[in-house]
C-alpha cells in the first residue's frame, strides 16, 4: 500500500514539473508586442504622411487596418475621425462650389459619387435634400413663368426616379390642380366663341396628360353633344319648289369661296310652285336645338329674300333680303329655343344664291 502511494505522489511531481516547463521564459511576449508595435508605428505614419499630403482616402484605408491591440490605437482613432471628417469634407466642399453658381446638377452628381462610408451620413443627407430641392425648384420655374403646367407634369413624372432624398408626390399634385383648372378654362373659352372643335381637342390632350378624370370626360362629351350640326346634313321634313342641298363651292359676288354643302332656292320661270314664288324646307327638329347661324349671299347683284319661320306657329323669327348693293350678305344668329319645326323660305328669280355656313346648335 505504501508503494502504491509512493507511485502516485510521484507522478504528481512529475506532470507538475513537465508543466512548468512549459511556461514563457520571462520578457518574450513584451519583445513580440514590441516587435508588432513597430511594425503597426510604421503603418500609422504612413498613414499621417497620406493625410498630410491631402490623400485621405488612402489614409483611412491604412488606419482602417491598425488593430485595436496597437498600444496607441487611442490616437490612431482619434487621427481616423478627423480624417473622416477632413474626407467627408472634400465632397461637401466641391458640392458647395457648384451650388453657389447655381449649378445643381453637378453639385448633386458630386454627392451622388461620395465614398460609401458616407452613404448614411445626415450632413451628406442634408445637402443632397437642399440641392434637390434648388434644383427641381429651377426647373420648375421657369415653367411656372411659362404657365407650362403640363411640361411641368411630364417633367417631374419623367425624373421621379432621380429624386432620391425629396419626395415630389406632392408636387405632381400640385401642378395637376392647376393644369385641370387651366385645360377646363381653356375648353370654356373656346366653347363659348363656337369654337367646339378646340373645345374637345383640349379637354383630349388634357385627359391624355391626367388620365382618366371623371370631370374632363364629363365635360368633353357635353362638348361633344352640342357640336353645331350642318343644316345640310339635315333632310327636310318637307319641301316645296326648288329647294335644294348643294355639296359644289359656292363663289359670291365679293369672290369668297364657300366650300360645299349649301341650301340653294329660287323660283324658275314658267314653274307655279304651290306656294307661290318661293322655295321651302321645312325640317323637323323636336326642339332639340337652342340657335342657328348662317349667311344668305348671291353671286352677282340682284334681288332675293328669306325667311325663317316657327312652322308650328306661324311665327316670323327672321328674315332678309339682298339687293344689288347687298354685297356683303345677310348675317342670321336665330333663337330657336322651343321650335320643333323650322321653316325656310327663299324667294329668288335665278339661281344666284344661297344659304352657306348654315348649322343648328343645341
Amino acid at each position: 500500500m505504501k508503494k502504491l502511494i509512493s507511485l502516485i505522489l510521484s507522478v504528481i511531481v512529475l506532470v507538475s514539473v513537465c508543466a512548468c516547463g512549459k511556461k514563457s521564459t520571462p520578457g518574450t511576449d513584451t519583445a513580440v508586442n514590441a516587435s508588432v508595435d513597430v511594425e503597426v508605428k510604421a503603418e500609422f505614419e504612413q498613414a499621417i504622411n497620406c493625410i498630410d499630403n491631402g490623400d485621405y482616402k488612402n489614409a483611412l484605408v491604412i488606419l482602417e487596418k491598425i488593430p485595436s491591440t496597437y498600444s496607441d490605437y487611442e490616437n490612431v482613432k482619434k487621427t481616423y475621425d478627423e480624417t473622416l471628417e477632413k474626407y467627408k469634407k472634400e465632397y461637401l466642399d466641391e458640392a458647395k462650389k457648384y451650388a453657389d453658381s447655381d449649378d445643381y446638377e453637378n453639385a448633386l452628381k458630386s454627392l451622388e459619387n461620395i465614398d460609401s462610408r458616407f452613404s448614411e451620413d445626415s450632413e451628406v443627407k442634408s445637402d443632397a435634400t437642399k440641392y434637390e430641392t434648388a434644383w427641381l425648384n429651377k426647373q420648375l420655374s421657369s415653367f411656372d413663368s411659362e404657365k407650362d403646367y403640363a411640361s411641368a407634369i411630364t417633367f417631374l413624372t419623367n425624373n421621379k426616379q432621380r429624386f432620391k432624398n425629396i419626395d415630389i408626390s406632392a408636387k405632381i399634385d400640385y401642378y395637376k390642380k392647376l393644369y385641370k383648372s387651366q385645360v377646363l378654362t381653356e375648353a370654356e373659352t373656346a366653347f363659348s366663341v363656337g369654337d367646339y372643335q378646340r373645345s374637345v381637342g383640349v379637354l383630349q390632350r388634357g385627359l391624355s396628360i391626367l388620365g382618366n378624370d371623371n370631370e374632363l370626360q364629363s365635360k368633353m362629351e357635353y362638348y361633344k353633344d352640342r357640336f353645331p350640326v350642318n343644316l345640310c346634313d339635315l333632310s327636310p321634313y318637307q319641301k316645296k319648289g326648288f329647294y335644294y342641298s348643294d355639296l359644289s363651292d359656292f363663289t359670291d359676288v365679293t369672290g369668297k369661296e364657300y366650300l360645299g354643302k349649301y341650301i340653294r332656292g329660287y323660283y324658275r320661270s314658267g314653274y307655279v310652285s304651290s306656294d307661290s314664288e318661293k322655295a321651302i324646307g321645312i325640317y323637323y327638329l323636336n326642339c332639340e336645338y337652342t340657335k342657328f347661324s348662317g349667311k344668305f349671299v348671291m353671286k352677282s347683284p340682284s334681288y332675293a329674300s328669306i325667311e325663317f319661320y316657327d312652322d308650328d306657329t306661324g311665327y316670323l323669327l327672321a328674315r332678309g333680303e339682298l339687293t344689288e348693293k347687298s354685297v356683303d350678305g345677310v348675317s342670321f344668329n336665330i333663337d330657336l329655343t322651343g321650335v320643333k319645326f323650322l321653316r325656310i323660305e327663299i324667294y329668288s328669280m335665278r339661281e344666284n344664291v344661297a344659304l352657306v355656313e348654315a348649322r343648328l346648335y343645341k
